[in-house]
Formats: structure tokens, sequence, C-alpha cells
């Protein structure tokens, strides 16, 4: 007898409940979660260039500035400490060693230069895509364009004037909650024109003022009489103070992922409250009511056990097969690109830093004298042969020039003697053809051949480990060069 007993108080107590708490408490907890999301927003900051990569960069454009091509403006930076520039920074060497490695360098410098600029235009567009996507965002909230306050006293939301943005034209019960009458998109068109106008048909407009439809708190308006669907909405700032206490504010900013789940967790919510699944009179239009109907055919009247939105008109065969708020926040989320962690700044830093060893390689290699470089300093500063060279020479089959015998001599040391005369012509002759030796080889102006084959056959030898003396490469852009 005692369970019996039980048993009936609960279901008593479970149908005298119905219409009066927290009917709504579902739909309400997932709404909340929206607004504070839309309320949040995206991050709009621009991601900074951070330190790491504008030192790698710093780095990457001094050597940059050393192998510039007027060794002025190269003094006066290493001066000036630009860039970080100091006395112990040398210019590139004006040799054809120093030419070929400031060319490599400056075809580095202007990749690298490329690469920052595309991840500060990439962190530019972010922003950008934010700020435009946050204003869909904000009217998703309350029908408006503009900015509103939206702190919780409700001032911002429900000042005077504000009613026809969140409520629409020759608003009522009908037109924004969707009454029995509502079937079509003409005889509701106020529904789901805001979000604040769903969260009112769900947890502010109910059949008396003692109704707490989705909190324990929060009494509703009545809505024969007193809700403000076209008048001065500043009486429910109140209202919505104390339903916001329930409703925590979120203190990060708003990513893709979660709006996008929260969208879907609302989403199922449609057609699923228990009360109206289990209601008098369900039927097949049930799966378009969102809070509690008990009588389905009554629609969202904000009588008893009739306290919902009624999205039929949108969601069934003769709508638009969308709610306008869920709509605004889609656009915005298409507007926003994925998140940026820092992946691309980051992977911009990887390559520069590549890059910086390589440009400085690449002006390290301008010091380097070639093989050809030493052959002419070698050839430059081989010693001649002296008088007391030539004085040892004691046989007539044993010398050579620039030394000269002469048999008469009596003096049998000085048989052999300098020619100075040919001395000095040999000095001369060793001196310019190594230098002009060197320079051929050195220079061999590759760059004057502009097919293949005439490249490969340019006269002289090549270095070790090379086919030719000149080698054709071909560019990306179809051009080529010896």
């Amino acid at each position: 007898v005692v369970a019996v007993f039980i048993a009936l108080f609960v279901i008593d107590k479970t149908e005298g409940t119905q219409g009066d708490e927290a009917d709504n408490g579902a739909e309400f907890s997932a709404m909340c979660r929206l607004l504070r999301m839309l309320q949040k927003g995206f991050n709009e900051a621009t991601t900074p260039i951070t330190q790491e990569m504008a030192e790698v960069y710093k780095d990457i454009s001094r050597a940059h500035v050393l192998v510039g091509s007027n060794i002025d403006e190269v003094k006066q930076a290493i001066e000036k400490n630009e860039f970080g520039l100091s006395s112990q920074n040398v210019p590139i060497p004006r040799t054809p060693e120093g030419q070929r490695a400031a060319a490599a360098v400056n075809r580095t410098y202007a990749t690298a230069t490329k690469i920052k600029a595309d991840a500060e235009k990439a962190a530019k567009n972010r922003a950008d895509e934010a700020k435009a996507a946050n204003k869909l965002l904000k009217k998703a909230i309350t029908g408006s364009e503009n900015d509103i306050n939206d702190a919780d006293t409700g001032d911002g939301y429900f000042a005077n004037g504000m009613q026809t943005a969140l409520f629409g034209a020759q608003a009522d019960q009908t037109k924004n909650c969707g009454g029995a009458a509502a079937t079509n998109r003409a005889s509701a068109p106020n529904i789901g024109r805001s979000l604040i106008n769903d969260i009112a048909c769900l947890c502010l407009a109910g059949h008396s003022s003692g109704k707490k439809l989705c909190d324990g708190a929060t009494t509703a308006v009545q809505t024969d009489t007193d809700f403000p669907w076209q008048a001065n909405p500043t009486a429910l700032a109140a209202k919505w103070t104390t339903l916001m206490k329930t409703c925590d504010r979120q203190d990060h900013f708003t990513s893709k992922a979660e709006l996008t789940a929260a969208l879907s967790a609302f989403k199922n919510l449609i057609g699923m409250n228990a009360g109206t699944r289990r209601g008098t009179t369900p039927s097949t239009d049930s799966m378009y009511i969102l809070g509690l109907a008990d009588t389905t055919g009554t629609g969202c009247t904000g009588s008893d056990k009739q306290t919902c939105i009624n999205y039929k008109p949108l969601l069934g065969t003769d709508g638009t097969k969308a709610i306008p708020w869920q709509t605004l926040i889609k656009q915005a989320l298409q507007k926003k690109t994925e998140e940026d962690k820092g992946s691309q700044i980051q992977a911009a830093i990887y390559s520069l830093q590549a890059l910086n060893r390589t440009i400085w390689s690449e002006y390290s290699a301008g010091f380097t004298p070639s093989r050809n470089t030493e052959k002419q300093v070698a050839t430059q500063t081989r010693p001649q042969p002296t008088e007391s060279d030539c004085n040892r020479h004691t046989k007539s089959d044993d010398w050579k020039d620039p030394c000269k015998w002469n048999e008469s001599e009596s003096d049998t040391n000085k048989k052999c003697s300098l020619d100075t005369k040919k001395a000095a012509e040999q000095a001369t002759k060793a001196g310019t053809e190594g230098a002009a030796g060197a320079a051929a080889i050195e220079d061999p102006n590759c760059g004057q051949y502009t097919d293949p084959e005439k490249c490969s056959r340019a006269p002289g030898k090549p270095k070790e480990g090379k086919k030719s003396v000149c080698g054709w490469i071909d560019f990306i852009e179809g051009q080529g060069k010896s």
C-alpha cells in the first residue's frame, strides 16, 4: 500500500509540475550556452609576429645588408648598427666569388621576405574575418546590426526602441512563438527572428506571472495581457537579470568547433522535450516543437503546458528549412577560417631558421678563394733567379734562362751569371700571363652563352668534379642562364 501511495504521489507531483517549474530547463541550457558563445565571439586580435620570428628575420637582413652593391652604404649601415650590425661584420669582397655569393644571398633574402609577408598577411586576414563573423553573431542575438550592450542587467537588450529588432513587426504570441494557427511562414513571420525572441517564448512569456519555466527563480510575464511584444520592453530587463544568474559567462573566445557543436546540441533538442513526447495529444508535428507542448495541435500559446516554440512554419514542408538566427551563425562560421593556434607563424619560423643558415653559408662562400685564384697568386709570387743562383751552375749544360753561360770567364764560379735583361722580361711575362690566365679561368663570362650546347663548350679548364667550365641552369620561369 505504501509503495502504491508513493508511486501515485510521484505521478501526481510530476503531472502537477508540468507547466510550472523548469519545463524548458534543458532547452534553455542549450540556448544559454549559445548566447554566451555569441556574446564572447571569435578572437579579433591580429596574431602578433613573435619575437623569435623577428629575430630570425633580423639576422637574415643583416647578411643581406653586408652584400649590398654600394660599399659606402654598407659601411654606413655597420656604423649605425642597423639590424644589429657591428664592426665585427665585414662587407662581402668585391671578387668573382663575392659577387656570386651576393647573388645567392639576395635570392635567399627575397624568399625569406615573402615568407614573412605571407605570414603577416594571413594573420591580418584572420582578424578581419573574425570581425565580420562577430557582427553576424551579435545580430543573431538581437536581430540588430548595431553593437548592443550585452550586460546581464538587460539595459541594452531591452532598451525602449529595441522591440522591433528583437521581436519584429506586429509581434504577438502567435507570430513570434507559433500558436495553433501557425502552420506556415506567413502566419508566424517572427519565429526565430532573434535568439532573445526564442528565449522569451521559452522562459519569459507564460500564462501567469507565477510560472518559472526555465529555472527556479525567473517568473514569466503573462502573455495575454502584459508581455511587451510591441511595447517598451524595459520591464523585461529585471526578468532577464534573474534568468542570466543561472547562465554562466564564457571566459574564453569562441572557437568554430565548439560553436558548431553547440548549434548541433540545440538542433537535437527540437522535438525531444519529454513532456511533449508524452503529451496528451502528440502528433507528427511534435518534431518541430522546442520546449513543452502537451497538446501539439494547440501550438505554443504560452498557456500552461504550452510554453514552447513551434518551428513548423520554418522547418515544415512549406518553410524555409532554416531558423533565421541559426542561419546567421552558420554564415559567421563560413566567414571564419580554421582556428589559428600560431601554426602558420611557427611554420614560417621554421622556414626562416633554415633560410638563415643558408644565407650565412652563402655569405661565407664569398670569402673562400678558388683553386684558380690560388694558382694565380702562386704564379705571381714565384721568386725569380738571382746572380748567386746562377753562379751555382758549374757545367755548361746545367743552366737555363734567365741565366747565361760564359765559357771565356776565368772564374769558374762565375761562368754562369744572371742575364738581367732576360730576367726582367721573364718577370713581366709571368705576371701578365698569370693575371690574364687566372682572370680567364676565374671569370670565363659564362653569361654570354644563350643555349646549353655553346655553354657546355666554353673554353678553359673545368673545376675539379665539373665536366665543363660553364654549366647551364634552367629556372622555374623557363628562362636559362649559363
